[in-house]
């Protein structure tokens, strides 16, 4: 019985992939052209865990808990130990998303630089005079030099930031490389990781390969919503030229991690869950909207047990896929058409967001509805009886509005 890995590059569109990720190509058994069945973390995750679009699912803006789905997931029908690991403030304990594995192990990449000391995001909202000191260090006893290191991170890079010095370390691909081999210690196992690395927002790292951006520049000047209404080609630019270099980056670092894996026979698929706009050519920026470039993304399989080659493949048939790896197949559904749908959206106070759209793509032809059509018969639920009522609590607002979702 084969051990498997799912590893998401947060945040990775396909043709940037293709042109970036080399190491992990070459690597690559199987490479498809793959859609996922939405545009942002929440419902696109809980798709490729049980294989439906999320009207069905039910997780997405309106209720994001991923308790909802605790025993509709594939991880109940396999008998391997789970564990997960996320630098995703969505895919975390806030939302449930730690009670789908027997292990999991969350930390924010951008805000943290070593896991196990307290949430730094709550005691903190990006801004430097509103760090909370005296309730950081109340609450740090018993983890004081972590939580200390992780504060001093945060305040470090505060203060470089917009100067000549780029930022130190990364988003938590390297911590969480290390962490992953740390935790695995059981067979069989199946590891989840989601590397939030390549989403924004973004300015040059010391580790990144060099490139034409200043130091000084931060994607933090402008908001997604601003940059729809007024594009600005030079934002696109510099933002286009260190989502790139993030992913190159990820591409090494992951490339290490799948070498160790692949050492005892583990399978390992590398995908995205979602892709992203980036102003031109694309007529969008970021993932709020429904665009080709937002829900293509790349599938790799590593060390597959067959090769298969299909022209079409959709994340809802991710849970047969793994199945059949860990059973020593690897059988992918060739699909002749792929769906995708976009419930509401996090911003919820936004009304020209907070609406459902629902797509199609053939292999020609790519179409998104914001009403209810014909594309209605391929769903359970009409647009219309999507319940639009929202009662969670964000608890990282910080963060959330750092990713720019909030």
């Amino acid at each position: 019985m084969r051990n498997i890995a799912l590893i998401v590059l947060d945040t990775v569109r396909k043709d940037i992939f293709d042109e970036e990720a080399k190491k992990l190509k070459e690597m690559a058994d199987v490479d498809v052209d793959c859609y996922a069945a939405s545009s942002w973390t929440v419902p696109s995750h809980a798709s490729m865990l049980t294989g439906k679009v999320p009207s069905e699912h039910g997780v997405h803006s309106y209720s994001p808990d991923f308790a909802q789905i605790y025993r509709d997931t594939f991880l109940n029908s396999i008998p391997h130990t789970t564990y997960g690991l996320s630098t995703n403030g969505w895919a975390s304990p806030d939302f449930s998303f730690d009670i789908l594995f027997d292990e999991f192990l969350h930390f924010h990449g951008s805000h943290e630089l070593i896991p196990g000391g307290i949430d730094i995001t709550r005691e903190y909202n990006g801004e430097g005079s509103s760090f909370r000191y005296l309730s950081f260090f109340k609450k740090s006893r018993g983890q004081m030099l972590r939580s200390i290191a992780n504060g001093a991170w945060v305040k470090f890079n505060d203060f470089t930031q917009g100067t000549s010095i780029p930022k130190m370390g990364d988003y938590g691909v390297r911590r969480l490389r290390k962490e992953a081999k740390e935790m695995v210690n059981e067979e069989p196992y199946f590891l989840f990781i989601n590397f939030i690395d390549a989403h924004g927002p973004h300015e040059n790292l010391l580790r990144y390969r060099e490139n034409d951006v200043p130091n000084s520049w931060t994607s933090t000047i402008k908001s997604t919503i601003d940059l729809n209404e007024t594009p600005d080609k030079d934002y696109f630019k510099k933002y286009r030229e260190l989502y790139r270099s993030s992913i190159s980056y990820l591409d090494q670092e992951v490339a290490n991690l799948i070498e160790w894996l692949i050492n005892d026979g583990t399978t390992v698929i590398v995908t995205s869950d979602h892709g992203e706009g980036l102003g031109h050519p694309d007529p969008v920026f970021g993932h709020k909207r429904l665009s080709q470039s937002v829900v293509n993304v790349p599938l790799l399989i590593i060390n597959s047990p067959e090769v298969s080659d299909i022209d079409l493949y959709s994340h809802l048939d991710l849970p047969n896929l793994i199945l059949g790896v860990i059973d020593g197949k690897t059988e992918l559904r060739e699909f002749e058409e792929v769906v995708f749908e976009r419930i509401g959206d996090p911003d919820v106070d936004d009304q020209y967001y907070d609406k459902t759209l629902r797509g199609k793509y053939d292999g020609d032809d790519y179409t998104v509805w914001d009403e209810v059509t014909d594309i209605d018969k391929v769903f359970d639920t009409p647009i219309c009886e999507i319940e639009k009522e929202n009662d969670y609590t964000v608890h990282n607002q910080a963060q959330l509005e750092d990713l720019g979702y909030l």
